[in-house]
């Protein structure tokens, strides 16, 4: 007992300090030495801060660089040597290539894509009621699709009909879909969905093992999956509100199947399992619509995908893939309504979220944490696409608004060149139209699609369209599947593995060394010290330093003489000799001996009391120990006496007799609970059947809705007759016969 006291004791010396406070001799001694100590640690401190910062001054002085704001920026501090630095901002050097008039007004974003086998790219773009197809090496039209009254959105494009060639799938705000022929716009399949369609159609690899990726289409609350191929409806999906959010498709949860995200008007987001079909998770994230589409990357490097997605509550939301919880959360100052992208935007092996607000900013997120690595004041209200836009092999942020188009160099971050010659109502696209090996800009205006040549560009792109890639799914890892910040475009381009982070095995990743002007395909390079500091190329990435500049911290000394966490940056509070160090430690010492002994006077004398405390804390956090594990026995037996019911209710053919023979209580928590076991089932003709059985009516109704649309869908309209009818008597249950009028009528 003794020895278990002076544990107590020896860890509650804290709690004594603060339980104190209120006496005089210890507020007042502790007082007057901490502000002595301040003191003097400030003066020393500025007198180093003055020191570090004419060092910097004069190397900034010997490089030519100023440390003005740059482009409305607020004045960088001292220590971040990089955004100490002012850049250039020019004019971007464009010549229009060509432009195609829409004949009425379009939001559509461009894509590109080789639709008639020549081996070059085409440009896909909607309009106000046609499809154009166009020729991206001139400008020639090869062909226009009439839609009837309706707007199309943004196209996707992929091989349907087996025939090597990529198709084209458009959707209408009309509710009407249409695969076409990429090489003459025939019609393969159309189909008409009940409700209008806002968002973009997007694809996925085929949950049947057809070779033609599937089509998702969101529309109204309901969520469609068709075959590619053929149309036939695969699989059908109802949320709690209005499908206002383009989906993003992949493995979320590692187990080998691709599933869905998507977000509704309400505040939540899904993950679907098409294959099932049924709902894996879905976590609300406030009351405010999702007006932006979730993008997926494995951002935080633990080898499962996250889902990250802007919301009108002003927040950018990071969402664990596998179980649906809230990884972290930014804040920015308005509405977040367009998609986030995802690139190494500074080139530490790490990736960022790129996001922009209508609060005129446009934000650099840490992946892993959600901190806020840069915040930039642009005016956009599309999503970025990223390329390489001045030929120097990082990849540059391409932002537009109804104006003007910025290039921005994430890694600084710094506005690099601008230009007004052309407005944009979409986001751009970007891609070799003309194989010159430079990326050219794709643009629509609202009423003609142009395409410029930049002749300052360079080859890589990675985020090239809205969406990402030609299925627009909103995946990084589709984009870049080795997650080297090389998209695999770029990759086939300059010869390297695009399925291998380090294709040389040098450990330095292909990125890396393209970013850095080293070569990715050679081993020999990594041993090299390319800036000539005394540090090889290796170890200048494994310390995270840029391997063409000497001297990254910017104080003179050269990089493999600093420490090896040599980040770029130099601090300006460490004392500068060590008879300041010693005067500092004394006073320290001084202080915490001082306070220690005008302690120790009242430690004995309260002894007693606050170990009474302890004790009596130990007995009733023991005895709320004990409550929850009989809590948690009490629970676990439920569940297994369920189970063994739910064998038998499975032996009778999950016969309702089986329920009905039971007591009330019983028979109402097993079937809530059984419920919810048949839904991930997908057995949901019997979950409404018990729901009904035990009056849980808010709860059937949901799922006979949708029971309802899907056999709607698939041309069972008495089926779905009665059960709208089921849904109005349900709802007469419930005393709310304005709502069941509004069923009766509308199927009347």
């Amino acid at each position: 007992m003794e020895s278990g006291l002076n544990s107590i004791y020896s860890h509650t010396n804290i709690a004594l300090l603060l339980e104190y406070r209120s006496t005089k001799k210890i507020y007042a001694t502790f007082f007057l030495f901490a502000i002595l100590f301040i003191g003097i640690f400030a003066s020393i401190t500025f007198q180093v801060n003055v020191r570090v910062s004419y060092s910097l001054l004069s190397t900034s002085h010997r490089l030519n660089l100023t440390t003005r704001p740059c482009c409305g920026m607020s004045t960088p501090s001292i220590e971040n040597s990089i955004s100490s630095k002012s850049f250039t901002t020019r004019e971007v050097s464009m010549n229009l290539l060509w432009s195609v008039q829409l004949g009425g007004w379009s939001q559509s974003s461009p894509i590109l894509g080789d639709i008639d086998g020549d081996k070059k790219l085409e440009v896909v773009v909607g309009g106000e009621n046609k499809t154009y197809a166009i020729n991206a090496e001139d400008g020639t039209l090869l062909w226009t699709f009439d839609s009837g009254d309706a707007r199309a959105t943004n196209p996707v494009l992929a091989d349907l009909n087996y025939d090597g060639i990529l198709d084209v799938v458009i959707t209408t705000r009309e509710g009407k879909v249409f695969a076409l022929t990429g090489q003459n716009a025939n019609v393969l399949w159309q189909r008409t969905l009940d409700g209008g369609i806002i968002t973009s159609p997007v694809l996925m690899p085929s949950i049947h093992g057809d070779r033609a990726p599937d089509v998702i289409v969101g529309s109204g609350k309901n969520v469609y999956i068709f075959w590619g191929s053929s149309g036939r409806n695969s699989g059908l999906f109802t949320l709690d509100g209005n499908t206002t959010s383009t989906p993003a498709v992949g493995d979320v949860n590692g187990d080998g199947h691709v599933e869905i995200v998507i977000a509704d008007s309400n505040g939540y987001v899904y993950l679907l399992d098409p294959k099932t079909p049924r709902v894996i998770w879905n976590t609300r994230m406030g009351k405010d619509s999702f007006w932006d589409s979730p993008v997926l990357g494995d951002i935080d490097n633990d080898g499962v995908l996250e889902v990250i997605i802007g919301n009108s509550d002003h927040k950018v939301y990071a969402l664990d893939g596998f179980f649906g919880r809230c990884d972290w959360t930014f804040t920015t100052g308005d509405r977040v309504i367009e998609s986030p992208v995802i690139y190494d935007v500074n080139n530490d092996g790490l990736f960022e979220i790129i996001v922009g607000s209508t609060d005129n900013m446009v934000y650099a997120l840490n992946g892993s944490n959600g901190s806020m690595l840069w915040e930039f004041h642009a005016t956009t209200y599309f999503s970025p696409v990223i390329g390489d836009i001045d030929n120097d092999n990082n990849s540059e942020l391409i932002l537009n608004n109804y104006e003007e188009l910025l290039v921005v160099d994430g890694s600084k971050p710094a506005l690099e060149m601008r230009t007004r010659i052309f407005k944009s109502i979409s986001t751009v696209s970007l891609g070799d139209i003309n194989n010159d090996n430079k990326i050219e800009l794709i643009v629509n205006n609202g009423t003609a699609v142009s395409a410029f040549d930049i002749p300052t560009a360079g080859v890589a792109y990675y985020w090239s369209y809205q969406g990402g890639d030609i299925w627009r799914n909103n995946n990084v890892f589709d984009i870049d599947p080795d997650m080297d910040a090389l998209s695999s475009t770029t990759e086939k381009l300059i010869g390297t593995n695009a399925t291998n982070p380090d294709t040389d095995e040098d450990g330095m990743p292909d990125g890396w060394e393209f970013v850095y002007g080293l070569d990715p395909k050679s081993h020999d390079d990594a041993s090299l010290d390319l800036d000539g500091d005394g540090l090889t190329n290796l170890q200048e990435f494994q310390r995270k330093t840029n391997p063409t500049i000497k001297d990254n911290g910017q104080d003179n000394t050269n990089d493999s003489e600093e420490g090896s966490n040599e980040a770029g940056t130099t601090s300006g509070l460490i004392p500068y000799n060590s008879s300041e160090i010693l005067f500092l430690v004394f006073i320290a010492v001084v202080t915490v001996v001082s306070v220690t002994l005008v302690v120790r006077k009242r430690y004995a004398t309260t002894r007693e009391k606050h170990i009474g405390r302890k004790e009596k804390k130990s007995t009733s956090m023991r005895e709320t120990k004990t409550v929850q594990e009989a809590a948690e026995k009490t629970d676990q037996a439920h569940k297994l006496y369920f189970r063994s019911l739910y064998e038998e209710f499975v032996k009778q053919e999950y016969s309702l007799s089986f329920l009905k023979a039971m007591p009330e209580s019983q028979r109402v928590a097993f079937g809530k609970w059984v419920t919810e076991r048949l839904i991930s089932e997908g057995k949901h003709e019997i979950a409404k059947d018990i729901l009904i059985e035990i009056g849980e009516y808010e709860k059937a109704i949901p799922i006979i809705v949708s029971l309802a649309v899907y056999y709607k869908s698939q041309g069972n309209l008495k089926k779905a007759r009665e059960l709208y009818k089921l849904t109005a008597n349900l709802y007469r249950k419930l005393g709310d016969s304005q709502k069941a009028k509004e069923i009766e009528d509308t199927l009347k």
